[in-house]
């Protein structure tokens, strides 16, 4: 009997993480008393299958690893569910600055506090960050405004607007290339708005009272006016909410508009000429909409829940208003609601996509980034956060290579990324480390760069976005993993050099890698309950040594289904292996006994004893 089709039973992952195979050779004892089952009886049968059978079923059982290896982080024993989150909290940091390729670090400017979104200045190529926290220059009760030149990626400038000052994100205006920047002051002195000129000294401070916190403007580039949100200071009795109304051309205030409760920063519609303004107190359930002709509120629009800084979108001329109480986005046109765009609970402003009109709305309560159409209000895309939670942050859109970028972070709020999103596919291209809890970035159009400030980590990440690049500049080099055994279509992602790259392709490839050694890790996968890693760790080096470099990662899958319970203790596939190579056995070993059964002792057909016999008559005589 040719026994070797029971040499490789089933894969079974040792304790170092490799799959063994469990073997069962012809020259062991078991399958040596099959080879000679001619010479024994049914129960020399039954008693050699028992033997086999517990052999295996022994054997099984003490390559199955109950835990991880000593010295592996917890959920990297290969085969297991990898938490993604515990293995970019365990990687090597590798977030030095680097210089080429699209959707990578290069450079990261230090010396803010708590900054958080931002403005560009094409004037003088400047950035301006409003820093929330104490600043360097402001004492110990007032926040700066913090300059960074995109030519030089550097602090230029820290502008100090004063004791108690609490700076919000500026408002540009070509019409005098000034920037506007809202100062809330929460202890009651003097509220306003600072004007800075293009060598960043303030040639104005225009007051909207002391008992308002005014927050960022709305320009209409048609009046030329600036139109402030006013908010109500918290311990403040008096109820002083509207919009303060501002003058460019001369730096002075021409009326305030009273609105609802807690205005937010509005938006403009350029297509009928009006400021929509979302009064964002949980008593208010209304937007107001101010005609910038006459500067009054023409329309209170009301069904939202603590609606939020709204969007235009340019394709329909419709504004998307978020419900940050609510399960949805309302959609205006003119003075009318025209639909809902259903999302989970307090959606965030959302990103509008300028050349197909798409909006995009941040869902944080289900992790995921809800793409519509601006036709008919469909959703054609989500797109999952996967191992990053997506942040309740403005995305901002690149218009040099199309692409939308979200703020996220792990779980355990340790670690930031900006979610790179390609709107031609609406799937995420990279999830690229920047600092922890990210705020909207600001676009650099000049250098086609990002800046990303961190809140937590008082500095600002410079992204080299722009055009996609395809090859890697000179003195770099691409590495490209190559993953076998995974399902086609199947998703997996690398993390290099402080860059997240997700792909349904069996290779992906990082570019603009310059020498030396990387840290890399692997994962997450799709399928991870029916397919482990074939290596010793999901960590690993990789070493760039003046050309292209190339890791192997190797999977297998098991084709169960994830739900299947397994048995004798092993997986789905592997224990109806086992079942198969018993129910092998015992056909075989049936087929055995029959034979015995219907053949008689060696040597033909016995003669009978020889006192019996008698020889056969000759023929008769003729």
């Amino acid at each position: 009997m040719d026994c070797s089709r029971f040499r490789e039973l089933s894969p079974i992952r040792g304790s170092e993480g490799k799959p063994k195979v469990l073997r069962v050779t012809p020259d062991e004892p078991s399958v040596s008393s099959i080879r000679s089952l001619r010479g024994i009886g049914s129960v020399g049968v039954v008693i050699a299958t028992s033997v086999l059978l517990l052999s295996i079923v022994a054997s099984a059982g003490t390559l199955r690893p109950e835990s991880n290896p000593p010295g592996e982080p917890p959920g990297t024993a290969a085969g297991t569910n990898l938490r993604f989150a515990d293995a970019v909290a365990q990687a090597p940091s590798h977030r030095s600055p680097t210089s080429g390729g699209a959707n990578t670090v290069i450079g990261t400017i230090s010396g803010l506090s708590s900054p958080f979104q931002g403005t560009f200045d094409p004037r003088n190529g400047y950035l301006y960050f409003p820093d929330s926290s104490l600043g360097p220059l402001a004492g110990d009760n007032s926040s700066n405004l913090t300059v960074i030149s995109g030519a030089s990626q550097s602090v230029v400038d820290q502008v100090f607007l004063g004791v108690y000052s609490a700076v919000q994100t500026p408002t540009y205006v070509p019409s005098n290339t000034e920037v506007y920047v809202p100062n809330q002051n929460a202890t009651g002195f003097s509220n306003n708005v600072t004007a800075l000129n293009s060598g960043d000294q303030i040639v104005a401070n225009i007051d909207t009272g002391n008992s308002t916190s005014p927050t960022t403007g709305v320009y209409d580039p048609t009046n030329q006016y600036l139109y402030v949100s006013d908010q109500t200071t918290a311990n403040l009795t008096a109820l002083n909410d509207n919009v303060t109304v501002i003058d460019t051309a001369t730096n002075s205030e021409i009326t305030q508009i009273l609105v609802g409760l807690d205005p937010t920063p509005g938006v403009y519609d350029p297509a009928d000429g009006d400021v929509y303004v979302p009064n964002s107190d949980v008593s208010e359930t209304n937007v107001s909409v101010i005609n910038t002709s006459t500067d009054t509120v023409i329309a209170t629009i009301g069904g939202f829940a603590s609606p939020i800084t709204p969007v235009y979108d340019p394709v329909n001329e419709e504004v998307y208003v978020p419900n940050s109480e609510g399960l949805n986005v309302t959609v205006l046109k003119g003075t009318s609601v025209v639909g809902f765009l259903k999302t989970g609970f307090g959606p965030a402003t959302p990103a509008v996509d300028p050349a197909t009109g798409e909006i995009y709305v941040p869902n944080y309560a289900d992790n995921n980034l809800l793409v519509f159409s601006p036709e008919s209000g469909a959703l054609i895309a989500t797109i999952d956060g996967g191992a990053t939670d997506l942040l309740s942050e403005t995305p901002t859109f690149d218009p040099v290579n199309d692409e939308i970028y979200m703020p996220a972070e792990n779980p355990d709020e340790t670690s930031g990324f900006m979610d790179a999103i390609d709107t031609a596919t609406n799937t995420i291209l990279a999830a690229i480390g920047v600092g922890s809890s990210p705020q909207t970035p600001t676009f650099d159009p000049d250098n086609y760069d990002l800046y990303v400030p961190s809140y937590d980590d008082n500095n600002v990440s410079v992204i080299n976005a722009g055009p996609v690049s395809t090859v890697s500049p000179p003195g770099s080099y691409p590495v490209t993993f190559t993953e076998t055994g995974l399902n086609n279509g199947t998703y997996w992602n690398v993390l290099l050099n402080g860059t997240i790259l997700n792909r349904t392709i069996p290779t992906i490839t990082f570019e603009g890698i310059y020498n030396g050694t990387y840290g890399y890790v692997l994962g997450p996968w799709g399928d991870e309950n029916e397919c482990g890693l074939n290596e010793p760790s999901i960590y690993g080096n990789v070493t760039v040594a003046g050309r292209p470099a190339n890791v192997a990662v190797s999977f297998q899958c098991s084709h169960a289904s994830a739900s299947s319970s397994g048995i004798l203790g092993l997986p789905g596939v592997d224990g109806y292996l086992l079942v198969g190579g018993i129910a092998g056995v015992a056909v075989v070993a049936a087929a055995v006994i029959l034979l015995l059964r219907s053949r008689g002792p060696r040597g033909g057909v016995p003669a009978p004893p020889p006192e019996t016999w008698t020889p056969p008559s000759p023929p008769p005589q003729s």
